[in-house]
């Protein structure tokens, strides 16, 4: 083989193997939830919370929960993200509300955010009226 070809087929194997590992879109999962006992993890029987939005920085990306409290951020390239949820109506944080979350040749899931409902706070309760 000649140095032309071998090089051409260096050149085809790098644009095949790795630039998509560096450029691929990826994604930041998780969750906001109903944290009836304020302990700030998910227990048994917590489900999520619909309509609760959640931005993205840099980029001013936003996304609301689903049905199931479930939230989707797609089409991300590789850095460093701060992730941050506002508190509906009624609720307060039993997690922190805001966190960073850094990409690089991976998706990221299980991104929990915790809420209580402040009129069921336990009477030390977790919220501030």
């Amino acid at each position: 083989m000649g140095f032309k070809i071998k090089f051409h087929l260096l050149i085809l194997f790098f644009l095949i193997l790795i630039i998509p590992a560096t450029s691929s879109a990826l994604v930041i999962k998780g969750l906001v939830f109903e944290d009836k006992n304020c302990n700030g993890n998910k227990n048994l029987g917590e489900k999520g919370i619909s309509g609760i939005t959640i931005m993205l920085n840099p980029g001013s990306f936003s996304t609301v929960t689903n049905a199931r409290g479930r939230f989707k951020f797609v089409g991300l390239t590789p850095g460093t993200y701060s992730m941050a949820e506002i508190d509906p109506v009624g609720y307060c944080s039993t997690s922190p509300n805001v966190r960073i979350v850094r990409l690089v040749f991976k998706n990221v899931s299980g991104q929990l955010y915790a809420d209580s409902k402040k009129a069921i706070s336990p009477p030390a309760g977790c919220c501030s009226p």
